[in-house]
């Protein structure tokens, strides 16, 4: 993921909602955020993705160490099937 190549940013908007992304996916997308470590402002839009119990731990995990965050507004809200 080229994330992890903007290391120096600070603010980050980023909706992947509706991209199937499962457990794995969101693995790699906290990986790439713990070597972001200047944010401050994070937007993250994950909905609609099959991320699973897995998936939204290591999610949190990851951004448990991004000490550096003061703003975090998270989207893990899951697909509804009528």
């Amino acid at each position: 993921m080229s994330l992890e190549k903007c290391q120096n940013i600070t603010s980050l908007n980023l909706n992947l909602g509706y991209n199937y992304l499962g457990a794995d996916g969101a693995k790699n997308i906290g990986m790439s955020l713990e070597k972001c470590q200047n944010i401050t402002s994070l937007n993250l839009d994950l909905a609609g993705n099959e991320l699973g119990a897995d998936g939204a731990k290591n999610i949190g995990m990851s951004l448990e160490k991004c000490q550096n965050i003061t703003s975090l507004n998270l989207n893990l809200g899951k697909i509804i099937h009528h």
